[in-house]
């Protein structure tokens, strides 16, 4: 079991979806590993405190990788890892500006507003788009990160992620809504991506691009 001080730093610091990480952890690929997960998360949360954290976290990853041989641990003590690292160097901010669109990376849930941001540039009630999988419109469980820009969604869609082995086209869409800026984590208009981080159960006119 994780321990009540390690899921509080996930769940309130980080902003990991406690529940999409578990369900990772209880998944036939992993399971019969799971122990050495739970204590390999231990680690990391005890050496986010510390001067060095971003070597001892490193530290703590290779340890467990050359301890268990088995390549689907590896990719999600990786992904743990890079996440950890990410947070230590810079905090939740960092964490959710790099965190990473692999099978085995946590889910970074965003529940209140990022600084700095631009969110006051932008009117009050803003267009925004998302590049995604066919999923999220079955489920109505929509990614937080979304566009101003169509063409940046497409690219997002069709183009970012083709290289990766889960990546299939036609179960690739771009989507349209809108919101208003108040219910807006976090916005970068300076940069080609236009980025708007939405709290996704206040989107409005949610609907498929043809």
């Amino acid at each position: 079991m994780i321990s009540e001080l390690t899921l509080s730093v996930l769940r309130d610091n980080m902003s990991i979806d406690i529940e999409h990480l578990i369900s990772k952890l209880d998944s036939n690929s992993i399971s019969q590993f799971k122990d050495c997960s739970v204590e390999a998360l231990e680690n990391f949360v005890q050496y986010l405190s510390c001067s060095n954290a971003k070597e001892e976290i490193n530290s703590v990853a290779t340890r467990y990788i050359e301890l268990v041989s088995d390549c689907v641990f590896e990719e999600f003590i990786d992904s743990m890892r890079h996440a950890f690292v990410a947070y230590s160097q810079g905090g939740l901010l960092e964490l959710f500006l790099h965190q990473e669109n692999q099978a085995w990376y946590p889910r970074i849930k965003l529940k209140h507003a990022l600084t700095p941001n631009d969110i006051h540039t932008l009117c009050d009630i803003v267009t925004v788009y998302r590049g995604c999988d066919l999923i999220e419109v079955n489920t109505k469980e929509y990614g937080q990160s979304w566009s101003k820009s169509e063409e940046v969604a497409r690219e997002f869609a069709f183009v970012h992620y083709s290289s990766q082995a889960w990546f299939s086209k036609g179960s690739r869409c771009v989507l349209k809504a809108t919101i208003h800026k108040n219910y807006i984590f976090y916005s970068d208009q300076s940069k080609h991506e236009q980025e708007v981080v939405a709290d996704t159960e206040k989107l409005t006119n949610i609907d498929l691009c043809t």
